[in-house]
Parts: structure tokens; C-alpha cells; sequence
């Protein structure tokens, strides 16, 4: 009951900073009126042909950002979310399968190592307060891993400080990832 409240709390403390704190989208590139200025790193974008490259692109992911636990993973259904955070899994050398928590909105995984991963599904989420019934906060601001699909239906819940990877199906079917790192 208390990380709900608190959850709420923070809820309303970033309605009255207005909306600046839980900014849309933003462009991929920077230009001079939309450069990252609160990104030390700049953005990152990998162009796959196939699925198959993911598990590169997973790799260079977490090496670039090795002191980063939270990534919100966005995309159009079917783009590949699920599969790059597979990947992600396996490169932390997750034991469990990692498979889509979409009816059970989150799958805890155990790493070779003993460390929890924490993988997020909000498609099917019907309210928010699904998302503090299961203590969101317990997992979001844990020191471990956690992978959000669908982040943009629960962002004002988000940590500030974030990874956020897009994902988009190309015309020829091929995906790009790209990714900007946001520092509250």
C-alpha cells in the first residue's frame, strides 16, 4: 500500500514541474531545436537485415551503457521488442527462457549468477493501478535489470533516469534500433 501511494505522489509531484519532466518522443537526431542536451552519450542506431543480428546489437547495448539497469523498449507490435530483450537476456546469461509477460505483465528471470532480470509487458494493462498493485516500484528502482515493453503507457511512472530503445520495421522488413539516453 505504501509504494502505491508513493507511486502516486511522484505521479502528481511531475504533473505540477509540468510537462517537460515527461516529455513525448523525441527525434532520433539532434538538431538545434531538439539536441540531447541532457545525454552524455550520443544516440546509437543499428541497422539489422534480419532478427538474427539482434543478439550484436545486444551486446554493444549493454556494454555502452554497463552502469544502466532500466531500458524501455518501444515499437510497433511485431517489430521485435521481445525478441531484442531475449537477446538482452542472454547476454546477462539469463537461465529461465525469456518469453513475453503480456498476460502476466511481468516475468522475474534468475541470471547464472544468482541476480534477478525483470521483464515488463504493459500492452494488455488495463489501468494503471494494475501497475502499482504489483509494486512496481520494488522493481523499478531495484539495482537489477529491468526491460519494459510498451513503457509509453505507464512513462510518468518511469524512472528519470533511462534508456530508450526504438525499434522500427523497415519497408524491406529489415529493423532499426535506435536509442537515446535520457538523464533526469
Amino acid at each position: 500500500m505504501k509504494d502505491r501511494e508513493k507511486g502516486r505522489k511522484r505521479e502528481r509531484e511531475k504533473g505540477r514541474k509540468g510537462e517537460r519532466e515527461t516529455s513525448p518522443l523525441r527525434p532520433l537526431t539532434p538538431s538545434p531545436l531538439h539536441p540531447f542536451p541532457r545525454s552524455p552519450i550520443p544516440p546509437l542506431t543499428f541497422p539489422l537485415k534480419s532478427l538474427n543480428e539482434i543478439a550484436k546489437a545486444a551486446r554493444i547495448l549493454l556494454k555502452r551503457f554497463a552502469g544502466y539497469r532500466f531500458f524501455a523498449v518501444y515499437g510497433d507490435m511485431g517489430a521485435g521488442k521481445t525478441t531484442l530483450i531475449k537477446a538482452l537476456c542472454k547476454e546477462l546469461k539469463v537461465k529461465d527462457m525469456a518469453v513475453s509477460p503480456t498476460f502476466t505483465i511481468i516475468n522475474e528471470y534468475c541470471t547464472d549468477t544468482g541476480k534477478p532480470v525483470y521483464h515488463f509487458d504493459f500492452y494488455r494493462l488495463k489501468n494503471k493501478e494494475e501497475v502499482y498493485d504489483i509494486g512496481y516500484e520494488q522493481y523499478f528502482f531495484s539495482e537489477n535489470y529491468c526491460f519494459i515493453e510498451w513503457p509509453e503507457l505507464v512513462e510518468e511512472l518511469l524512472p528519470e533516469e533511462h534508456i530508450k530503445i526504438f525499434i522500427s520495421v523497415n519497408p524491406d522488413k529489415s529493423r532499426t534500433i535506435s536509442e537515446v539516453l535520457l538523464i533526469g
